[in-house]
């Protein structure tokens, strides 16, 4: 993915909402993105199945976003 390097240098390789540095991965910001790196953000595996839906909300995980 063309974006991911850019994705990287722009968070120090760390999840752009919670700052982990496990399991990242490049998130297209829905509705449409173009994959780019002004439309994707870099995430962890947590941020991205709770965002997705697809584990259960961890209400202490997003405190991160309080920082």
């Amino acid at each position: 993915m063309p974006a991911q390097q850019a994705l990287q240098n722009r968070s120090n390789n760390s999840c752009e909402l919670c700052t982990s540095t496990n399991n990242l991965s490049v998130f297209p910001v829905p509705p449409t993105s173009d994959l780019s790196a002004q439309q994707c953000i870099y995430l962890c595996d947590t941020c991205t199945s709770q965002i997705e839906g697809n584990a259960e909300l961890d209400m202490n995980h997003w405190r991160c976003l309080n920082d």
